[in-house]
């Protein structure tokens, strides 16, 4: 009963042990009743939230000032040893086992030699500012529909303890 979908996937009209499924099931109820109903209005909030926050991390890697850093950070990374045009392409290194509880020597050095190289280019500060940036200015173009985020989002902490009390009743 929590999507209201049958176990082979095909939906529930009806009831189940006696008891009306509700449209999208319990968590379909359960949302409804979160949301006040304005379940699509908070899901395009969400949307808007999660566009907002991929379109400025992609826009401040392409930002100039982070290209010149991350060919900073490169430059001091071949005079330790390592070939990498980026932090990512450290990381992405398909010689690094991710499944191992355990670090290689290489990998614990490439890291070592990134966190030194970082320090020195102040990457992460150049980082943070440029996307810093990137979000203010959407935060501003978005402002009206952020406040109708927000609000929902305080509505909603304000009701969950409310309706957690409500429904703390063992079955």
């Amino acid at each position: 009963m929590l999507s209201g979908r049958a176990p082979d996937g095909r939906k529930l009209t009806t009831s189940v042990r006696n008891k009306t499924v509700p449209d999208g099931g319990c968590a379909g109820e359960a949302e409804r009743t979160v949301h006040f109903g304005a379940v699509d209005e908070v899901q395009r909030g969400y949307d808007l939230v999660a566009r907002l926050r991929r379109e400025m991390s992609e826009r401040s890697r392409s930002d100039p000032r982070v290209t010149a850093v991350n060919k900073k950070w490169s430059t001091c990374m071949r005079t330790a040893g390592f070939s990498y045009r980026d932090p990512d392409a450290a990381v992405d290194d398909p010689r690094w086992d991710l499944r191992s509880a355990a670090p290689s020597r290489a990998e614990i050095a490439v890291a070592a030699a990134g966190i030194s190289c970082k320090l020195r280019t102040n990457l992460l500060g150049v980082n943070f500012a440029v996307e810093a940036e990137y979000e203010n200015a959407a935060i501003g173009d978005h402002s009206r529909e952020l406040d109708a985020v927000r609000a929902h989002r305080d509505a909603e902490a304000e009701r969950l303890p409310r309706l957690m009390r409500r429904y703390d009743r063992a079955p």
